[in-house]
C-alpha cells in the first residue's frame, strides 16, 4: 500500500514484514479489534456493506458448513460476489481444497477441469454452468449458504503442509495445469504488506476475477490491511465503477493499463484543450529534472476528470510497457511492477515507490531465493507450490534440484534489479544459431505510440511480426501502414542485423486472450 495524505495523494512508503505460519491464522489476526470497521461494499447489489464482525460470523459459519458436508475437493465457479468470496475462504478455513474456476467455461473443459482436480462438490450462481455438465454434485452458493449450519466455535489450526486450493494455469501455451498450494504457501501473501496514513481505510476497486491467484492474492491483502473493498460488477464496468468509487489504489493487468492510458489520451484529445495539457506536461517534467515536482497540483483535476484513476497502480501478469509506465508517470500516477506466477503463489519480486526501476520488475522478495540458471529466471521459497496436482511428470519437469523452473528469460541488472527478457519457449532459433527472443522486440516495438498489441514470431525462417495499430483518426490505412514501417526500420537500425524483423502485418481482427488477457500465443 502506499502512505497518503488527507486527500488521498501519495506522500512515502513503508513496508512491514509480517510472517504467518497459515492463511488461517492470518485471517483470524485480520479479523480481530475491527468490529463495525467496513469491509465489503457491494455495487452490484447497491452498495450492500458487509463489516468486519459481520464478515468473522459469516466465515466461521461458512467454514462449520463445510467442515459438515462430505466433499473434500470444493469447486467453486468465481464471480465478485460476497457470497462466492465467503465460500472460497471458507473452504480453505473448514481445511478443504478450494479448487477456483472461471465463470463461462464451455461445458466439456469444466468437466475436463472438475474431473483434473477431483471436485466433489461444484458451487455457482444462477446462468455460470450449464445444466448436466459435470459429474459430480452441483449446487447454487446461495443455497448452499442457506443450509442450516453450526458455526466453529473457534478459528481452526491447520499445519502448515495441509493442502489449501488450487488454482489453474492460464494456459498460454497449452492445457492448463492444476497449480495446488498449502496453508503455508498462501501465508506469504501477506508477508510484504504496505503501511498506509489516511485518516480512512483505503479505498480499493476489486475487478479482477478471482480465480487468478494474483486477484485472489490482491483480495486477501486488502481484507489484511483493512481496506474498504468496493466488488465491481464486473471488468466490463470498470470505467463506471472507478468514476464512482474513485479508490486509492488499483491492481491491474497490462492490458487494462494499455486502456487507460487510451481513455486518459481520449481525454485530452476530446478536451480541445491537448496543446495547453502537454505544454503543462513538458513543464513539469523540466522542473522535475532540477528537483520541483508539481504533478500532484498540476494534474489532480485532470486525473478526476478522467474516471477516478489513482495515483498508484500495481501491475502484474506480463511486462508493463515502458512507455506506458512514462505516460503515466508525466501525470503523476505511479505503475509499479510486480513479478509471481501461479506457482510461486505470491510475487516473487516488487517495485517500490522508493526504489521504482522502469523496465523491471523490481528486486526479490525476503522470502524467496532467486537465481539466473542458462539465462532462465529460478526460484526457491516456501511460497513455492506443492506441484501440479495429479501430474507427477510435468511436477517434476518444474523443477531442477528444489528450484522452480520458471520459464522466463532474464538477467540481474548490477543494482540487483530483476528483468524479464522473454519465454525460453519462444525462443526463435535462427539458421544462423542465433536466439532471439520475440517478447523483447514486442517490448521494443509497443513503445511506439502507432502500435496498440504486437506478437513476433518465426516465419519461413525469419523474424515476422503481427501488428494491431492505436487508432488513428487522421490517417487513412496506408497512411499508418507507412508510419509503422517507419518504427520498424528505426528499431531495425538500433538492433543487430540478426534481431531485424524482416516482415510484417497489419492485423484487424483482435489477438486471442486467456482469462487474464494475456495474448494466447
Amino acid at each position: 500500500m502506499g502512505s497518503y495524505d488527507e486527500r488521498g495523494y501519495i506522500l512515502k512508503q513503508k513496508y512491514i514484514r509480517y510472517e504467518y505460519a497459515t492463511i488461517t491464522e492470518m485471517l483470524d489476526k485480520t479479523s480481530v479489534g475491527r468490529d463495525g470497521q467496513l469491509l465489503f461494499l457491494e455495487e452490484k447489489k447497491d452498495g450492500r456493506q458487509i463489516t468486519f464482525d459481520r464478515w468473522r460470523q459469516d466465515l466461521l459459519e461458512t467454514a462449520g458448513r463445510f467442515q459438515q458436508h462430505s466433499a473434500k475437493h470444493i469447486g467453486v465457479v468465481c464471480d465478485l460476489t460476497y457470497e462466492c468470496i465467503l465460500c472460497m475462504y471458507g473452504v480453505i478455513m473448514a481445511g478443504k481444497v478450494l479448487v477456483a474456476l472461471e465463470a463461462d467455461l464451455p461445458g466439456e473443459t469444466l468437466k475436463r477441469y472438475a474431473e483434473k482436480a477431483d471436485i466433489d462438490l461444484l458451487l455457482y450462481h444462477d446462468g455460470m454452468i450449464e445444466g448436466d455438465s459435470v459429474c459430480c454434485e452441483t449446487m447454487r452458493i446461495q443455497d448452499f449458504l442457506a443450509m442450516p449450519a453450526e458455526a466453529l466455535k473457534e478459528w481452526p489450526r491447520w499445519e502448515k503442509s495441509r493442502e489449501a486450493c488450487i488454482f489453474f494455469t492460464s494456459g498460454t501455451e497449452g492445457e492448463p495445469n492444476g497449480v495446488l498450494l498449502t496453508q503455508r504457501n498462501l501465508a506469504f501473501i501477506n508477508s510484504y504488506s504496505g503501511y498506509h496514513r489516511l485518516s480512512r481505510s483505503p479505498r480499493i476497486l476489486a475487478y479482477l476475477p478471482l480465480y487468478h491467484v494474483f486477484s485472489f492474492a490482491a483480495l486477501t491483502v486488502c481484507i489484511h490491511d483493512g481496506c474498504q473493498i468496493h466488488l465491481s460488477r464486473s471488468i466490463k464496468y470498470l470505467a463506471q465503477d472507478l468514476q464512482k468509487v474513485r479508490p486509492d489504489l488499483l491492481t491491474t493487468v497490462p492490458m487494462v493499463n494499455e486502456v487507460l492510458c487510451s481513455k486518459i489520451r481520449k481525454g485530452i484529445d476530446d478536451s480541445g484543450m491537448g496543446k495547453k495539457i502537454y505544454g503543462l506536461v513538458r513543464l513539469s517534467n523540466g522542473l522535475r529534472r532540477i528537483g520541483i515536482d508539481l504533478r500532484t497540483p498540476l494534474f489532480r483535476k485532470l486525473r478526476e476528470s478522467f474516471g477516478g484513476i489513482p495515483q498508484l497502480i500495481i501491475t502484474s501478469g506480463s511486462a508493463a510497457s515502458v512507455s506506458s509506465m512514462e505516460f503515466f508517470d508525466d501525470f503523476g500516477i505511479v505503475l509499479l511492477q510486480v513479478y509471481g506466477m501461479t506457482e510461486t503463489t505470491v510475487a516473487v519480486s516488487s517495485n517500490t515507490l522508493e526504489r521504482n526501476r522502469k523496465g523491471s520488475v523490481g528486486q526479490p522478495l525476503w522470502f524467496n531465493q532467486v537465481r539466473i540458471r542458462d539465462g532462465e529466471i529460478q526460484i526457491r521459497g516456501e511460497n513455492i507450490m506443492k506441484g501440479y496436482y495429479k501430474a507427477p511428470r510435468a511436477t517434476e519437469n518444474a523443477f531442477d534440484d528444489g528450484w522452480l523452473r520458471t520459464g522466463d528469460l532474464g538477467y540481474f541488472d548490477k543494482d540487483g534489479y530483476l528483468h524479464i527478457t522473454g519465454r525460453k519457449k519462444n525462443l526463435i532459433i535462427l539458421d544462423s544459431g542465433e536466439n532471439v527472443s520475440p517478447e523483447e522486440l514486442e517490448k521494443q516495438l509497443q513503445q511506439s505510440s502507432r502500435i496498440s498489441e504486437v506478437v513476433v514470431s518465426e516465419r519461413n525462417k525469419r523474424i515476422h511480426a503481427q501488428i494491431i495499430a492505436q487508432p488513428q483518426p487522421d490517417m487513412d490505412e496506408d497512411g499508418v501502414k507507412k508510419a509503422i514501417q517507419a518504427e520498424i526500420d528505426k528499431l531495425n537500425c538500433q538492433n543487430p542485423v540478426y534481431k531485424r524483423i524482416v516482415s510484417w502485418e497489419l492485423r484487424k481482427e483482435p489477438f486471442e486472450k486467456t482469462s487474464s488477457l494475456k495474448i494466447r500465443r
